[in-house]
């Protein structure tokens, strides 16, 4: 699948390194897209949407620019973004139902550190399965209501993980 990785890189942006890494170690193409300030979103959006991704992650570290994000996530869905649309971060981790609104466009969120969490969602999205047995995640029901699954242990062999992709 072609995945696009959408974060702040002010300083080098661990998360989206290790994420773009197990995605790419499984043989996705991805590709990073930086986006730092509130002026860069339709510029953002229409990066992101010429690589045709089949999935979208917005890495959304930062509270104060958790609006900014969510305006991406629904400038893209208004640009004909038709594929799955998720993010990570301490702000979707700790507001979750409310990033999972409707009128944000959003499919999923994936919870804390979210290599594994993130690997099983595509896999699930590849193979056409539901996606509600994926620990780690939060999603919205049939009927639009936001639902968190099982939580996800930590990940206590680090060593195993690949090494964060350097961009």
């Amino acid at each position: 699948m072609r995945i696009v990785l959408v974060g702040a890189d002010f300083e080098e942006n661990l998360g989206v390194g290790m994420i773009a890494a197990v995605a790419r170690q499984l043989g996705h193409t991805v590709r990073i897209v930086t986006y730092d300030r509130p002026d860069q979103r339709l510029a953002v959006a229409r990066a992101v949407m010429s690589k045709r991704p089949h999935v979208v992650g917005l890495s959304m570290q930062f509270q104060h620019r958790a609006h900014d994000f969510l305006a991406l996530a629904r400038t893209l869905r208004a640009s004909g973004f038709k594929g799955h649309l998720t993010c990570g971060g301490q702000f979707p981790s700790l507001a979750w139902r409310e990033v999972l609104s409707e009128a944000n466009g959003l499919d999923t969120v994936v919870f804390n550190d979210g290599e594994q969490t993130f690997t099983e969602l595509l896999a699930a999205l590849e193979a056409r399965a539901p996606l509600d047995e994926i620990p780690g995640l939060g999603l919205r029901t049939a009927d639009g209501v936001p639902r968190r699954t099982p939580g996800r242990p930590l990940n206590d062999a680090l060593d195993a993980l690949p090494l964060a992709l350097r961009y």
